[in-house]
C-alpha cells in the first residue's frame, strides 16, 4: 500500500484536487497542429507545473529529462486503431503495468467503452489492469 500511496499522493494534492494533462493524442491521431514539436510541447506544458500528464510509453522513455521530479507521469497502456484506420476499433493493451512503473510511470491509463459492443472486452481490461496495479502497488 506504500507505493501506491506515495504515487496517489503525487497526483492528488491535499485537497483532493489535481491538474492533468493529456497528451496522448498522437497514438490516435498522429502528428496534431501545435504539438508536432513534442519536446517543446513538453517543456511548455511542465512549466506550468501541471500535477500530473498522460503520455505514451514512447514519449516518456524518449523526454525523461523533461519530466523527471518536474510531473506526475501517468502511462496510456491501452491503444487501437488510428484517425487514419478505415475502421474503429476497440482498445487492447499495449504495454503493461509493470513495464509503466519501469519507465517512470505513476499510474497508467487505460480506455473503457461502456454502453457498446466493446464493453465486455473493456470491463476485462480494466479488471485485469486493476489486478495487476493492486500487486504492484
Amino acid at each position: 500500500m506504500t507505493g501506491k500511496l506515495i504515487r496517489m499522493n503525487r497526483i492528488l494534492r491535499e485537497d483532493g484536487k489535481t491538474v492533468i494533462v493529456a497528451m496522448d493524442h498522437g497514438q490516435f491521431q498522429g502528428p496534431i497542429e501545435g504539438i508536432k514539436d513534442v519536446r517543446r510541447t513538453l517543456s511548455n506544458i511542465v512549466a506550468g507545473r501541471p500535477d500530473a500528464m498522460i503520455l505514451n510509453p514512447g514519449v516518456i522513455e524518449k523526454n525523461g529529462d523533461l519530466l523527471g521530479g518536474k510531473v506526475s507521469i501517468l502511462c496510456r497502456i491501452t491503444g487501437a486503431s488510428t484517425n487514419y484506420s478505415t475502421k474503429f476499433d476497440y482498445h487492447r493493451i499495449t504495454t503493461s503495468v509493470e513495464h509503466a512503473l519501469s519507465i517512470g510511470a505513476d499510474g497508467v491509463v487505460v480506455m473503457g467503452f461502456m454502453g457498446g459492443d466493446g464493453e465486455n472486452a473493456s470491463l476485462e481490461i480494466i479488471g485485469k489492469v486493476a489486478e495487476e496495479c493492486s500487486k504492484l502497488g
